[in-house]
């Protein structure tokens, strides 16, 4: 769909002071009738940002359990589930199930909410449109489950009326049907949810039922397969993440979903949307054999990001080997800058990434990379794969990235799987999660610097009250910094739908947001402002 004109410049933008957290974030706006406290969001800047692992004292669920087997378990979410202003964990063990953590400001509270195991996968999305998210959960089980939340942060089994329970069986005992991960987007935009599941199908066992699925939502919690409507030559393949992304910036989201083990299975696919026909069958043009994206070894997850600030969506994918980050090179082709960016991770080609969060760690203003790595095998070990693969973490600026695992002690070398990042305290510093196989997972927070950041919380019409697909730009002196609104944290995990920008020292010149409506909203902002705000749509 085409952009719409430009609505009028808001007066001031809306912010809310939540006085149970005593939010006295410091947003200096125009003064148009609207006023913003005078303290700085930093109120005690260190000088630098150290992390600090915090799992053991606020209480992040032991992830040590005698399993000797290194798959693709236990997936994490950080988002605020109880609408209180900060962050929670869902943490999906998988030996004890699905842990919430009540973040009660210092600690957890934790509340096993489902005795599932071996689950890969957590999305978080609003799928009843009441302005809270609801979560979707999948995995080896083959029971997939979607809690309702409450608002408060209870939640309500209403798997029976999803929709998902007709839809994960095969007749066929020898076909395997195994989600490796779920991402909410809205492909057909009616402002209604949808769910993409990539499912790991073998070549050899490929019936429709173990294909990658579209589920469309109804709007009230309900889901249906859209098989019929959608072509199974773009369902193929050992499927491991999806992400709906306007990789062309036309107003509709695209799909692009990445596969292991290429070779045998086949290739990534990148499918454009071009709407749908007269019968309501989704039309794709499949870029796969010309994108330059399709064949990239053994990908296990994809994030998207705009990287070298040209206001195009990129992707970086977590691999074995070397992970790749394809610039978009705004002709529906990508180039692999990994190694000129300095982005490549793990240098060994039989090493395996997992999640990895793209976000701002120190708020300068230069996304930075933490991805979580290890083995992937049985009860047995797979020669020749490194059992000591270390997480990363690659800080950003404008000359590329550099590695600063150690100097930040995130370079663990267990079997790491999920990565998630959230605001777990009011002061504009990032928290992250990094879950691990039969080890300790890792909670890294810093105290806060005197750099700046800007959070922006969007709330949207219903159904789609966060604005999920809207993109929120930043320009500052000397280059704009745009996020796309989603809750796809990487492989297997969940963040809250919000854009968080470090501002560094830099002087703010505008704030826009484009909603997936098209509709774009120009927010009026002072130069140094700082904090969270909320905007409306229009």
């Amino acid at each position: 769909m085409g952009i719409k004109s430009a609505s009028p410049v808001m007066p001031c933008a809306l912010f809310e002071r939540r006085a149970t957290l005593a939010l006295l974030s410091s947003l200096a706006l125009l003064a148009n009738g609207c006023s913003g406290p005078v303290e700085p969001w930093c109120s005690a800047p260190a000088e630098a940002v150290e992390y600090v692992d915090i799992a053991t004292d606020w209480g992040l669920v032991d992830t040590v359990d005698g399993n000797a087997e290194r798959y693709e378990h236990n997936p994490v979410a950080m988002a605020d589930l109880d609408g209180d202003g900060d962050d929670d964990i869902l943490l999906a063990h998988r030996e004890e199930g699905l842990v919430l953590h009540r973040n009660t400001g210092g600690s957890f509270s934790q509340e096993l909410l489902l005795e599932s195991h071996m689950l890969t996968s957590i999305a978080l999305g609003d799928v009843d449109g009441d302005r809270d998210l609801d979560v979707a959960l999948f995995g080896w089980t083959k029971h997939p489950k979607l809690l309702l939340n409450d608002g408060d942060g209870g939640f309500t089994d209403a798997t029976e009326n999803s929709g998902f329970a007709d839809i994960f069986y095969s007749k066929d005992p020898h076909v395997s049907i195994a989600v490796r991960h779920a991402a909410f987007g809205d492909l057909d935009g009616d402002g209604v949810l949808d769910l993409f599941l990539s499912l790991a199908t073998q070549a050899e066992q490929l019936v429709p039922e173990a294909m990658d699925r579209l589920l469309l939502g109804d709007g009230t919690g309900r889901f249906s397969d859209t098989a019929d409507r959608f072509d199974e030559t773009q369902r193929t393949g050992l499927s491991w993440a999806t992400v709906f992304v306007d990789f062309d910036l036309d107003g509709d989201q695209d799909l692009y979903t990445v596969t292991s083990e290429q070779s045998d299975h086949g290739p990534s696919r990148l499918l454009q949307n071009d709407g749908q026909d007269a019968d309501g069958a989704f039309v794709f043009s499949d870029l796969s054999e010309s994108c330059s994206c399709s064949w990239t070894g053994s990908t296990m997850g994809v994030t998207e990001a705009d990287f070298n600030l040209d206001g195009l969506p990129d992707f970086y994918l977590t691999n074995t080997g070397p992970s790749l980050l394809l610039l978009n090179l705004g002709d529906g082709t990508f180039a692999n800058a990994a190694a000129a960016m300095g982005a490549s991770t793990l240098t060994d080609v039989n090493a395996m990434t997992y999640g990895a969060a793209i976000f701002d760690h120190d708020n300068d203003g230069w996304l930075d990379i933490l991805t979580a790595a290890g083995p992937l095998r049985g009860e047995n070990e797979m020669p020749p794969q490194p059992e000591a693969q270390p997480d990363v973490l690659l800080k950003g600026g404008p000359d590329g990235f550099t590695d600063i695992s150690a100097e930040m002690g995130v370079d663990d070398v267990e079997a790491g799987r999920g990565v998630a990042v959230g605001l777990l305290d009011d002061d504009g510093m990032l928290e992250a999660v990094v879950t691990h196989l039969d080890a300790p997972s890792r909670l890294f927070r810093s105290a806060c610097t005197a750099n700046r950041a800007l959070v922006v919380d969007l709330v949207g019409h219903p159904p789609n009250t966060f604005g999920i697909g809207a993109r929120v730009e930043v320009e500052l002196s000397d280059r704009v910094l745009s996020r796309t609104i989603t809750t796809n944290g990487g492989w297997g995990s969940s963040i809250h739908p919000r854009a968080h920008f470090g501002l560094g020292d830099e002087e703010v010149s505008s704030l826009m947001v484009t909603w997936p409506s098209g509709t774009t909203q120009q927010v009026d902002i002072d130069p140094w402002a700082e904090g969270r705000i909320e905007v409306e749509e229009p």
